[in-house]
């Protein structure tokens, strides 16, 4: 069976809703709330109580044995996190629009249970609680790297991917983390100065929308950075915490979902002012930007309302912010969605074969449905290499000794200016040192200097290096670490 390609375009969506249309839940098995996902050309799929549905039907296209607790799609992928009994299992789908396999084509073993699960540009992203801290793993769906993983200081408050491609933004802490897809290395690091708990990203837009608990900000990852930060388009602060963020395609609105009182704020697209907001009736779990100016709320039961802008955006996104603009109440619930009959239960599965809850097409012949690849678990994660000995240009790296867990972040200061930041990478742990890397540098001289926790000075030989970066080829600076001051 053909794989699908890895590049596959993404919306990882958490983050939307508009207008009301209320739809009959199901009670979730085992307390697992409903997941919904949509790929950049939809339509929206909808993971509740272990079946996959399709929206806005709510046909039934899978209901794999155990049930599934968590998925994730694209266009051309899904995946499903399923229990097992010495840990957990990912499967990977094909996918076209409303058709989905019945037969996964890759199965990977898991030592834990994937609860929660993201797809960016055909790699899964598992993070997961270990007993020291949190843990980011990578599955490679069409790679030789199955299963790489990379500690995390804290709690990862969201996902999504990169504007561009080919790398995975993580917010922590009070920075958004970017992860090489190729090699799961750092990439760089970008402050927000407050915790974040919400960003909304495209791969096919430089548009990021990142908050910080009240307080909303736009910026462009095409601009140039002010020591080593990316300048503010736009900021606006609403009423409560914003808990998801969400963008559609295009240059439509952003839309957030406010945790207390549980409301929903269209956005601006340039100023980020309030273009109209919804009341809800209870908190929602996962939020789809369907298209710009609707939007689809699922609920932690399985409950489903689409919502829609009133007036169309493109009409209103020059308004001037409201000094004070009241949500509205919610409106009176219009007809349900059909709800389609239940499927009679599937017969037992049989060893060789996975169950599905539709009736297959009669095949033309009797043959033997082709072998799912075994995926042996390795017995420790795969760690890539990381060669000192050849950089390509724009790219400076080097190995942290000595005392080098205590280092939070390089820094590279310049270029040809040591008050201007560039770049801030993470160092990564592979086997038993300490390395960090900094990729697609501009040309010119920098300082680097390795930094603690909370931006404090480090004792270190030597204290700083100054590198010069060319097209050519890359430098590398090595540091022992001594201690702090």
């Amino acid at each position: 069976m053909k794989r699908p390609a890895r590049q596959a375009s993404l919306f990882l969506a958490t983050a939307l809703l508009c207008a009301g249309i209320p739809v009959p839940a199901s009670e979730q098995a085992d307390g697992v709330s409903a997941i919904a996902c949509r790929g950049a050309g939809g339509p929206t799929l909808l993971l509740e109580a272990g079946r996959v549905l399709l929206l806005p039907s709510r046909r039934t296209l899978l209901q794999p044995r155990p049930a599934a607790v968590s998925m994730a799609c694209d266009d051309d992928l899904l995946v499903l996190g399923l229990p097992g009994p010495r840990g957990g299992e990912v499967q990977a789908y094909e996918r076209r629009g409303s058709t989905v396999s019945t037969t996964p084509f890759l199965k990977i073993p898991l030592r834990f249970v994937p609860t929660d699960l993201h797809l960016v540009a055909g790699t899964a992203v598992a993070p997961r609680e270990r007993r020291r801290g949190f843990e980011l793993g990578l599955l490679d769906l069409g790679g030789k790297e199955r299963w790489i993983h990379r500690p995390l200081p804290a709690r990862p408050a969201a996902l999504g991917p990169a504007p561009g491609g080919g790398a995975l933004l993580v917010a922590v802490g009070k920075d958004l983390r970017s992860y090489s897809l190729g090699t799961f290395l750092s990439r760089d690091i970008l402050p927000f100065g407050n915790r974040i708990t919400a960003f909304a990203s495209r791969e096919d837009s430089p548009r990021l929308v990142v908050a910080t608990g009240r307080r909303v900000m736009a910026v462009n990852t095409g601009d140039p950075r002010q020591r080593g930060s990316l300048p503010l388009r736009a900021e606006i602060t609403l009423p409560g915490q914003v808990v998801k963020l969400a963008l559609p395609a295009g240059e439509g609105p952003p839309v957030a979902l406010v945790e207390s009182p549980p409301s929903v704020v269209f956005l601006s697209p340039g100023s980020l002012a309030p273009l109209e907001s919804f009341a809800l009736d209870r908190a929602a779990a996962t939020l789809i930007a369907e298209e710009p100016g609707k939007a689809l709320a699922v609920f932690p039961e399985g409950g489903v309302r689409q919502l829609r802008l009133r007036v169309p955006w493109r009409t209103l996104r020059d308004r001037p912010p409201s000094p004070a603009q009241p949500t509205r109440p919610p409106t009176p619930p219009e007809p349900a969605l059909p709800a389609a009959p239940r499927a009679a239960p599937s017969p037992a599965p049989t060893p060789d074969a996975l169950p599905s809850p539709v009736d297959p097409p009669p095949a033309p012949s009797a043959a033997v449905p082709p072998e799912i690849p075994a995926v042996v678990a390795p017995r420790g994660p795969v760690q890539p290499p990381l060669d000192l000995g050849r950089l390509p240009g724009g790219t400076v790296a080097g190995a942290l000794e000595g005392k080098a867990a205590l280092v939070r972040e390089v820094v590279f200061q310049g270029p040809d200016d040591l008050l201007r930041v560039e770049l801030r990478v993470a160092p990564e742990k592979i086997g038993e040192r300490f390395y960090y890397r900094a990729e697609k540098l501009p040309e010119g001289d920098y300082r680097v200097v390795p930094m603690g926790s909370g931006g404090s000075s480090l004792r270190c030989r030597p204290p700083f290096a100054t590198v010069h970066v060319g097209p050519a080829e890359g430098t590398r600076a090595d540091f022992h670490i001594l201690g702090r001051w």
